[in-house]
């Protein structure tokens, strides 16, 4: 899935970049982490049509892209491609199981360009649009929504400590942020130029200072963790062919 969708953004010359486990993978492991069984690109807000565009004209038929305009339900601000001929279950994150298609998923994250100073509201809002949207197709009560507002307004503290106030250099700064779904970004600089990293038998583009980017996400990311954390995200894969 991840080899045809990259063909597909190559050949429409869209930039795109592996993140989270899949890039950590293609660094520690040069492939797949061995409990890991999604995958992860990010896509950049400018190039959004673009992708959406691309896909649906070049995917094949037993891939489905994912989305709003696809997916009554749809609550997540970035799209999935589903493979359709498999079935999955997850209890791991149960709201995803609303969705018609519950086939493997590789997820193409959205990345935003904007100032360092800028992270945290931006992360605060598109948590509250998050949960609007959820509430607005009556996958969760006024209830539940008035808890989680409460709960993004009680982490902002906390948010401000992970970056920093306005200073002048947090205002020149550009980065690139998943402010969709959280708080890790990527200087500029550090995305671009993209380079191409092994995984497992293909490469596939990937941030430039790979060693920087992973030290900000993970830490000591090539230390494995305990065995209790080395979690799958399915349940189980059917394979329905």
């Amino acid at each position: 899935m991840a080899k045809i969708i990259a063909r597909i953004m190559e050949r429409n010359h869209i930039p795109y970049s592996m993140v989270y486990g899949s890039f950590l993978g293609a660094v520690r492991h040069k492939g797949f982490i061995p409990w890991d069984d999604d995958f992860d690109f990010c896509i950049f807000d400018e190039y959004y049509d673009d992708v959406i565009r691309s896909m649906k004209e070049e995917l094949p038929d037993d891939l489905f892209l994912e989305y709003d305009e696809t997916e009554p339900l749809y609550f997540h601000a970035w799209p999935h491609v589903k493979d359709l001929r498999t079935e999955t279950a997850c209890s791991k994150y149960p709201q995803d199981n609303a969705y018609a298609h519950k086939g493997l998923s590789v997820d193409l994250y959205r990345f935003k360009r904007v100032r360092l100073v800028d992270v945290t509201d931006e992360v605060i809002f598109q948590g509250h649009q998050y949960m609007e949207r959820r509430r607005s197709k009556g996958l969760i009560s006024d209830s539940d929504y008035n808890r989680y507002a409460a709960r993004f307004e009680a982490m902002h503290s906390w948010f401000k400590n992970m970056y920093p106030n306005e200073t002048e250099d947090s205002v020149k700064r550009e980065v690139y942020a998943n402010v969709y779904t959280s708080l890790f970004s990527v200087d500029v600089d550090d995305m671009f130029p993209l380079e191409k990293y092994k995984f497992e038998d293909t490469e596939f583009y990937g941030p430039n200072k790979a060693d920087k980017v992973l030290k900000h996400w993970y830490g000591d990311y090539m230390k494995l963790p305990p065995e209790e954390k080395r979690v799958s995200h399915f349940d189980f894969v059917k394979f329905l062919e």
